[in-house]
């Protein structure tokens, strides 16, 4: 990571930076170990000292790279079949599925767009998309917006770091990365706070559905007639 990042810095203000961060954007989605924010940060840092490239062309390339990326990831998860994953075949596994799929109905553009923030998250929320049948226009207009706000985010507290520390470029960046690592751990636990208490009322309502069952019907007992008496003359 510091060969790349020390790399970004050698070019400069060259045309080339931005192919290296659109690249390293697109390869992220899929494999997060890829620094792809450490040297857009990079990046926006130098440009915002008048050394790197246009600002607003590097959101645009990262921005671009990161949208590719998530649909790479979007159209790996289309192309595994669910009968082949292990732990999905039985009847847990398909409920696991059926509340996944329902999640994603309800909240699916969150997901995606949180998710954006999270190195690890956004490739299992897109991958999960895919292979849980997400709408592809869908995922295609939720996955825009967050690789923009996700680009715009990254250049923004670039930025900010060298207004406040800009006779260090250096300590700008490291400034700059920890701000964006803790905006990513905050939201993953965010995500999974939210997931344990959605998972917990679903456990609670499966107790009260079956506590809730209609007792036996009770059982009459039979009714005798009399017989019926002739009048008497």
């Amino acid at each position: 990571m510091n060969h790349i990042e020390a790399f970004a810095v050698q070019l400069g203000d060259s045309p080339w930076l931005l192919a290296v961060v659109l690249v390293l954007a697109v390869i992220d989605g899929v494999f997060p170990p890829i620094p792809s924010e450490t040297v857009l940060i990079t990046a926006a840092v130098l440009s915002a000292a008048g050394t790197g490239p246009h600002l607003l062309l590097l959101v645009l390339a990262a921005a671009g790279g990161a949208l590719l990326g998530d649909l790479l990831a979007f159209t790996l998860g289309r192309r595994v079949p669910l009968r082949r994953i292990p732990g999905l075949r039985g009847a847990r596994g398909q409920r696991m599925l059926a509340r996944a799929g329902a999640a994603l109905d309800r909240r699916g553009a969150t997901l995606v767009i949180v998710g954006r923030f999270v190195p690890v998250g956004r490739v299992g929320v897109n991958v999960s998309a895919g292979v849980l049948g997400y709408s592809p226009a869908r995922f295609t207009l939720a996955a825009g917006v967050a690789a923009v706000l996700w680009s715009a985010y990254n250049a923004t507290i670039a930025v900010g770091a060298h207004w406040l520390l800009g006779s260090s470029p250096l300590l700008a960046i490291a400034v700059g990365m920890l701000s964006a690592l803790l905006l990513g751990l905050a939201l993953e636990a965010a995500m999974r706070r939210m997931e344990s208490r959605r998972a917990a009322r679903d456990a609670g309502g499966d107790r009260d559905g079956h506590s809730a069952a209609a007792p036996p019907a009770r059982r009459h007992a039979p009714v005798t007639r009399s017989p019926r008496t002739s009048a008497c003359p």
